[in-house]
């Protein structure tokens, strides 16, 4: 533990967190909060050696970093109010908050006993049948935004659905996310309209994957982006390959889905649930149309055909009659 070495990870903090500074300056703000383990430490330690009952502040954090560095190395670290399961990870903690307080010019921190282990509490009640999911609210926000046909996305968001139900358990894929996943994605197939009728699949990913989506994980939302991009034309493998491991197969599965909800409303005709249904099992899909709806909807038939073709170039093979 050496000043050079501190000013060496302070200034990596400061890397880290120089892009979004301006954005929060433009905010502004009255009241700093501190959460988490570091924070905790940092405000035990300062409190403990008589230099703040407050929470965190310049003084504080300047003595903990001269007390750090007169110790000379982790294992010699002997700080009050700093336990022994924080001490390994204390110097670090410490460079980040010291940078933090230096770009944004913080005199005080106040620290919040409630952390990430509450949140993602608070968040699965947010999510829970009984309460308004915000990520609903922020997918109806951006329909809107964007000026989605908001029928046309509908009708789709349901036809999505009843494959989903019929084909789910035995894919493989059931689970509330994948669900949630395809009725966003079915609402939201036509946002990068906005922007060019050419190309509009991935300019939608693109809006969806760096947009700011209030109550969507990262990772939900790369997924999201991943099945507008791949909901038309040549199916995109190498993006879908990229994804976690665990959630390239349910993806692709749930493009598919996708993908024929999309093209079954490409005429922009209702399609009652009444004259479809589906089975899929491991590389196979099978779409049953009621009698001579087919023959009444000819380009419906040829973009089958297409899709056939399509969805041959990942190992998948679509029938229907």
């Amino acid at each position: 533990l050496t000043k050079e070495r501190f000013d060496q990870a302070k200034l990596a903090a400061e890397l880290a967190i120089q892009p979004v500074v301006n954005q929060f300056r433009l905010q502004g703000w009255s009241k700093v909060i501190g959460c988490s383990g570091t924070m905790k430490s940092i405000a035990s330690a300062i409190a403990s050696s008589g230099l703040s009952n407050d929470g965190i502040n310049n003084a504080g954090i300047r003595k903990l970093l001269e007390m750090a560095i007169s110790t000379g190395h982790v294992d010699n670290l002997k700080i009050p109010g700093l336990s022994a399961d924080r001490t390994p990870v204390f110097a670090g903690g410490l460079s980040i908050v010291l940078a933090l307080f230096e770009l944004f010019e913080i005199d005080m921190m106040s620290v919040s006993d409630i952390a990430l282990r509450e949140g993602v509490l608070y968040d699965l009640v947010g999510r829970s049948s009984t309460v308004d999911d915000t990520r609903d609210i922020t997918v109806a926000a951006m329909t809107k935004r964007w000026a989605v046909d908001q029928e046309h996305s509908e009708q789709v968001s349901k036809t999505a659905m009843d494959l989903y139900q019929q084909v789910a358990s035995s894919w493989d894929i059931v689970d509330g996310l994948f669900e949630d996943i395809i009725d966003w994605s079915a609402k939201l197939h036509e946002v990068g309209l906005s922007v060019s009728h050419d190309g509009y699949n991935k300019h939608g990913g693109y809006i969806v994957e760096n947009a700011d989506m209030a109550g969507f994980a990262q990772r939900d939302q790369v997924l999201l982006a991943a099945l507008i991009v791949g909901h038309r034309r040549k199916f995109p493998i190498s993006l879908f390959e990229s994804l976690p491991s665990n959630l390239v197969t349910p993806a692709k599965r749930m493009a598919v889905i996708l993908r024929l909800s999309v093209l079954l409303h490409r005429g922009r005709n209702g399609l009652s649930s009444d004259n479809l249904s589906a089975k899929a099992e491991g590389p196979q899909f099978k779409i049953q149309f009621s009698e001579g709806w087919l023959k009444n909807n000819p380009l419906t038939e040829a973009d089958l055909k297409q899709e056939q073709l399509w969805l041959k170039n990942i190992g998948l093979k679509l029938t229907f009659k």
